[in-house]
């Protein structure tokens, strides 16, 4: 409630894409063109790559850097095993 609507907007299609992304990779690789699926993989590779440096560069934390691939990964599982939590409300009162 605190976000404006379009920073919430943004946010769920980024956390959209990121959840749609290794599925169509995977479907696109068996069904289509390889080729296509790794120019596009590779695109957003290098993409986030090179924000996600200057991010760790900034905030001083470039140890996190060569795990970037697998948080993106982890991010996935992450958004399959977490989703129930969008449905839930939280308690209002203790126990």
């Amino acid at each position: 409630k605190y976000y404006k609507a379009s920073h919430k907007l943004f946010l769920g299609l980024y956390a959209c894409s990121q959840f749609f992304f290794y599925p169509l990779f995977v479907l696109t690789i068996i069904f289509f063109s390889w080729q296509w699926a790794l120019v596009a993989f590779g695109i957003r590779f290098i993409w986030q790559a090179f924000i996600l440096y200057k991010t760790t560069e900034k905030l001083d934390e470039k140890d996190l850097f060569p795990w970037f691939l697998f948080f993106d990964i982890w991010m996935f599982f992450y958004y399959i095993l977490f989703a129930s939590a969008l449905y839930k409300k939280p308690a209002r009162e203790w126990k």
